[in-house]
């Protein structure tokens, strides 16, 4: 759903406690109650503080009044570098006050012991939601096989076009070539993914779309809000935010994805943008660290071309045959 690939807060950050003793099998992910054993980096508790993402890649905070916080810390071992906390707050400017409710305990409990502290069997959840944000809007977090998710409910009778989200604690935010939410934060970001669409029918059939929720963001502005197409609006809607599941026989992306490839050396490469000629042949360009990219060996370096020195990157630019999806040549 979220990737922290940003600046230090100016409030408190959010500690999930680092100490616990677990009764029982959990599973590897959920969502924990917060009873006491969430304090901020002050070491005052946090009540606000409803339920929390145990074995997440960032900290996700289900706080009450609809508010979210998206958190991450980068921690040093010696005392040279400065530790650094980041925070984003997701919120619904017009949406309405809710508290997290939950669904789905998972096995086991968990037993705080933090100094004055003490906060025992406490629960975790698979599925925490916040009901009605909008008129027959849910807004849903679980995990999947690859990770947490972020799902917007939209039952019959509800407009997705009521959903805005408001971002606080970043520096810019846009939506990025591939369409996704990139929230900046100096030289760090989180990204939300389009939202993949589908519809479940009265036996709880899946029904996909054919389309994605995109995102719309005009600039300066800290809201944002989907681009939706048709949908059968006498069937639930959903829009689900996160990384699609691996398949356990294999499969294609739900988004209508033609066909994907790889290619890099092995060192930082990235692909910035995508654009097809008028026969339907895809070209590529992006930048590269590595020495061994794969590129034509007849290609030219010019000066003041100085191989790979510190600091460099090379621009790459490639072309596709769209009718084997074989590298035709690459630069």
């Amino acid at each position: 759903m979220l990737l922290l690939v940003g600046s230090p807060c100016s409030w408190a950050q959010f500690q999930p406690p680092p100490d616990r003793y677990t009764d029982g099998d959990l599973g590897p992910t959920c969502y924990r109650k917060n009873s006491g054993q969430i304090k901020d980096t002050d070491g005052d508790p946090v009540p606000s503080i409803h339920y929390y993402a145990e074995v997440s890649p960032l900290g996700i905070y289900l706080q009450n009044k609809s508010l979210i916080s998206f958190t991450w810390a980068a921690l040093h071992m010696d005392s040279v570098l400065n530790d650094s906390l980041y925070r984003i707050d997701l919120s619904f400017p017009t949406g309405a006050d809710r508290d997290p409710q939950s669904y789905g305990e998972v096995n086991g409990k968990n037993n705080y012991y933090l100094g004055s502290v003490t906060a025992e069997s406490v629960a975790g959840f698979h599925r925490v939601y916040y009901e009605d944000i909008w008129p027959d809007i849910d807004l849903h977090f679980h995990h999947g096989t690859s990770g947490p998710r972020m799902s917007f409910a939209i039952d019959p009778g509800g407009d997705p076009d009521d959903v805005r989200l408001s971002f606080n604690g970043q520096d810019s935010m846009k939506v990025d070539w591939q369409g996704h939410l990139k929230i900046y934060l100096e030289d760090k970001w989180i990204e939300f993914e389009e939202a993949v669409a589908y519809q479940v029918d009265s036996i709880g059939t899946v029904l996909p779309v054919n389309w994605t929720a995109s995102y719309f963001h005009e600039s300066g502005s800290v809201v944002v809000k989907f681009n939706f197409d048709y949908y059968d609006v006498t069937k639930p809607l959903l829009l689900q935010i996160g990384y699609p599941p691996m398949p356990a026989l294999g499969g294609g992306d739900p988004r209508n994805m033609g066909w994907s490839t790889y290619v890099g050396g092995s060192f930082g490469d990235e692909l910035k943008s995508v654009e097809v000629d008028e026969n339907g042949d895809p070209y590529t360009c992006g930048y590269s660290w590595s020495l061994d990219f794969p590129v034509d060996p007849g290609n030219n370096f010019y000066e003041p071309f100085v191989d790979a020195p510190p600091g460099d990157c090379n621009a790459v630019v490639m072309k596709f045959d769209a009718s084997n999806k074989q590298l035709i040549w690459a630069t």
